[in-house]
C-alpha cells in the first residue's frame, strides 16, 4: 500500500503531508481565483459596453425634453382635465407626469397651478392631500368634496381649513353637521375669496337661517341653487344678492324667496309650487325685487287652479320663455294660461308632462297664445317632452294631430321630443313647406 510522506515545515514546525493518495494536487483558492479572474475581464467588457451604449444615449436629444422649463409647464397644465376638476389618483396628471422621468418630476413639482385644483371622496388619502396643497404655494384653491362618511369628510376639511384663506371655488357635499356657516368649524369670514364666487350650490339639509347666514357672505353671487328644509323666523331681515342672474330652488319645505331681494334675475326654476301662500310670498318677492325676468321653469305634481291663477299673476310681463313639468292632472294650470293677460310677453313654451297629457287643453292653450296680446307679442315656439315610456295614450290621435298641423301651417314652431328607438311620422307629412312642426327623436344607448 502506498504510504505519505512527511516534511516538516522549517519556519513553525508544522508537518506537511505530502504525495496523500486521493488528493488533489490543485488549491481550491486558485481555482476561486481564476474564477474571480474571469469575472473581472468580464465585467470590464461590460462596463466599457454600457458606457459606449450610454454615450450614445446621452448623444439622443429628445425635442420635448429640449423645450424651456416653462413651456413644458404650460404643457403640462393643458393636461388637465378641462370639464371637471383633478382627483389625487397616480395614474392621471398631475401625478401621473410626475413619473415618467427626472426632469418632468422637477418640472411637475415646481409649477403650482398643476395643484391648485383638485377633486375629493372618501377614499382621498389626508397625507397626499397635504402633500398637494404645500404643492400649491400660495396660489387660490379651487377643490371639491363628494362625501357620505362624516368622520372621512371631518378628516379632509380639516386639512383644508388651514388654507381657507385661499379658498376660490369650493363645492361641498357632505354629510350634515359640517355645514359653512358662523359659529362652526369653517366660518366665511375666514375664507374672503370665497366672497368672490358667482356660483353656489347648497343642499336641503340646513333651515333658513343657516342658508340665509351663508348668503349674506356671498354678495357677488350670479348664480344660486338652494332650498331650505324649515322657514327663517318671520322677522328675519332680507338679504339682497344685487348681481344674482339665475336662481334655483325647491319650495316644497319653505320658500327661501321670501327673504331674498333680487333686482338682476333673469331666469328663476321653482319646484315644489302647491301651497297659496307661496304664490302670494312669490308675488310680493317680484314685487319688491322688480327683475327682468326673462326664463321662467316650474315644476308642479298638481296644483289648484286658484294657485295657478295667482302664482301667474304675480310673473313680471317681462318673462318670454315658460319652461313647465308637471305630473296628474294640470287642466287648471292650461286654463289659466289661456288668459293673454297673464305673461303677455310669452313667446317660447315647453311642457314636459309626466302624466296623462291634455291635448285638448293644450291646443286651446296655443289657439288661445296665438292671438298676439296687448304687447303685440304672440306665441312662436312649443316644444312638448314626452315620456321616456310612451303609450297609444301619449300620442295626440288624428284629430289632435290636425289642429297640431294647422297650428304648425299658421306659423308656430311645433317640437314633439320624446326618448324612443322609432318614431313614425305619416301623421306630419303634407305640411306645407313653409309649416315647421318636427318630431324629434333621442336615441336610448343599447
Amino acid at each position: 500500500m502506498p504510504t505519505a510522506t512527511v516534511d516538516v515545515c522549517p519556519n513553525c514546525g508544522i508537518g506537511l503531508v505530502k504525495n496523500r493518495p486521493g488528493v488533489n494536487k490543485r488549491s481550491p483558492r486558485l481555482d476561486l481565483r481564476g474564477r474571480l479572474a474571469e469575472s473581472d475581464s468580464l465585467i470590464a467588457v461590460l462596463t466599457t459596453e454600457h458606457d459606449i451604449l450610454q454615450a450614445e444615449s446621452d448623444s439622443i436629444i429628445y425635442p420635448v425634453l429640449s423645450l424651456p422649463p416653462e413651456i413644458t409647464a404650460e404643457i403640462f397644465v393643458r393636461c388637465l382635465p378641462s370639464h371637471h376638476l383633478p382627483d389625487l389618483s397616480p395614474s392621471r396628471a398631475p401625478l401621473l407626469l410626475a413619473q415618467v422621468c427626472h426632469q418632468w418630476r422637477q418640472i411637475t413639482l415646481e409649477t403650482p397651478s398643476l395643484w391648485h385644483s383638485f377633486a375629493l371622496k372618501d377614499d382621498s388619502s389626508v397625507e397626499l392631500l397635504k402633500t398637494w396643497l404645500s404643492r400649491a404655494g400660495s396660489l387660490p384653491l379651487n377643490y371639491s368634496l363628494r362625501s357620505k362618511d362624516s368622520s372621512k369628510a371631518d378628516a379632509l376639511i380639516g386639512a383644508t381649513i388651514l388654507h381657507s384663506h385661499r379658498w376660490q371655488d369650493v363645492s361641498l357635499s357632505i354629510p350634515p353637521g359640517i355645514i359653512l356657516w358662523p359659529n362652526d368649524t369653517i366660518m366665511l369670514r375666514d375664507a374672503p375669496l370665497l366672497r368672490e364666487l358667482t356660483t353656489l350650490t347648497l343642499g336641503r339639509e340646513m333651515d333658513g337661517i343657516q342658508c340665509l347666514s351663508i348668503l349674506e357672505w356671498c354678495v357677488g353671487l350670479v348664480h344660486l341653487t338652494a332650498s331650505i328644509m324649515r322657514p327663517a323666523d318671520t322677522h328675519t331681515p332680507i338679504i339682497t344678492l344685487p348681481y344674482l342672474e339665475s336662481f334655483t330652488s325647491n319650495l316644497r319645505d319653505g320658500c327661501l324667496l321670501e327673504y331674498l331681494t333680487l333686482p338682476r334675475l333673469q331666469n328663476l326654476t321653482l319646484t315644489g309650487i302647491s301651497l297659496p301662500s307661496y304664490a302670494t310670498a312669490l308675488m310680493t318677492f317680484f314685487l319688491r325685487s322688480a327683475c327682468p325676468l326673462r326664463t321662467l321653469g316650474i315644476a308642479i305634481d298638481k296644483i289648484a287652479a286658484d294657485v295657478s291663477l295667482l302664482f301667474l299673476r304675480g310673473v313680471p310681463d317681462t318673462v318670454s320663455t315658460l319652461n313647465v313639468t308637471g305630473r296628474g292632472n294640470m287642466w287648471a294650470f292650461f286654463h289659466a294660461m289661456q288668459s293673454v293677460v297673464l305673461l303677455p310677453r310669452l313667446h317660447t313654451l315647453a311642457l314636459c308632462v309626466g302624466g296623462r297629457i291634455e291635448y285638448g287643453a293644450i291646443i286651446a292653450t296655443l289657439n288661445a297664445r296665438r292671438a298676439p296680446s296687448s304687447s303685440g307679442v304672440s306665441l312662436g315656439c312649443f316644444t312638448l317632452h314626452l315620456p321616456q315610456l310612451v303609450s297609444s295614450r301619449h300620442m295626440p290621435n288624428i284629430a289632435m294631430m290636425a289642429q297640431l298641423r294647422a297650428l304648425a301651417s299658421a306659423g308656430l314652431k311645433i317640437e314633439l321630443t320624446r326618448d324612443v328607438q322609432k318614431l313614425l311620422t305619416e301623421d306630419i307629412l303634407d305640411l306645407p313647406a313653409h309649416a315647421q312642426l318636427s318630431i324629434i327623436m333621442h336615441r336610448l344607448s343599447m
